[in-house]
């Protein structure tokens, strides 16, 4: 069971939910729970997995995807659900049936629209300095 409702975020600019092309979006979910059976993170579109860290009341999640052009305008889903036993109480039991029937919950966490930044096409950004003299 769920003790607080999962926390999922990005790495996208909180005005116009915007990333480079070819940068990373890191999304990162916690939750806190209470039971016998620990909830499973899992987010689309899929990245590189970074961390899925299950302790006895504890789940963080994160993931890495690279900013291609075909994200621009897409979501990102992250559903938590539960298939897995506690961590703490693996050890003592031999299989999950040992813990009866999971919760039959699901929560869905979805981003804003994805807004994918095209690289100029010379593929150098410019930048521009103020000289001061004194």
């Amino acid at each position: 069971m769920l003790a607080t409702e999962p926390q999922c975020r990005t790495n996208l600019s909180s005005v116009q939910h915007s990333v480079n092309e070819f940068d990373f979006i890191s999304v990162e979910c916690d939750v806190r729970y209470r039971g016998k059976w620990a909830p499973t993170i899992a987010c689309q579109p899929h990245g590189r997995l970074v961390l899925n860290n299950v302790t006895d009341n504890y789940v963080r999640y994160k993931q890495v995807i690279s900013a291609k052009p075909q994200l621009h305008g897409q979501l990102i889903l992250c559903t938590t659900s539960f298939t897995n036993p506690s961590p703490s109480l693996l050890p003592t039991s031999s299989s999950s049936t040992d813990f009866g029937e999971p919760p039959n919950s699901s929560y869905k966490w979805t981003s804003q629209t994805i807004r994918v930044a095209s690289r100029p096409k010379s593929g150098k950004y410019t930048f521009s300095f103020k000289a001061y003299v004194t």
